[in-house]
């Protein structure tokens, strides 16, 4: 059986806090696509923004970006088109194997 824990995390303020910009900033564009084109189809996203997103934020690891899209996506179609999902700057993660490595997780500020 899988658990999901939140787990408080003293990370550096001047390397985390621009991630966490970053990451609301590509949920908030993944929504606006997704209510535009009417759809939360994780594989379309993917398709029609992941080359865009990569240039935009170069820094941001590729796994992180992907499960940034995969909440995106959740909160469209958990809302049904009916509201317009937002993120804030500072709002938490989705933290995985993948992306909870510390090498990957190092964004220049």
């Amino acid at each position: 059986m899988k658990r999901t824990v939140s787990i408080p995390v003293d990370l550096p303020h001047e390397r985390f806090l621009p991630l966490m910009g970053f990451c609301a900033d590509i949920f908030n564009q993944h929504v606006d696509w997704a209510l535009k084109e009417r759809t939360y189809n994780k594989n379309k996203a993917h398709k029609a923004m992941y080359a865009l997103i990569r240039l935009q934020y170069p820094d941001v690891p590729s796994a992180l970006l992907q499960t940034v899209r995969d909440n995106a996506m959740e909160a469209v179609k958990a809302t049904k088109f009916k509201r317009h999902p937002r993120k804030k700057p500072t709002s938490g993660l989705r933290y995985d194997k993948r992306t909870s490595d510390a090498k990957r997780t190092s964004v220049n500020p």
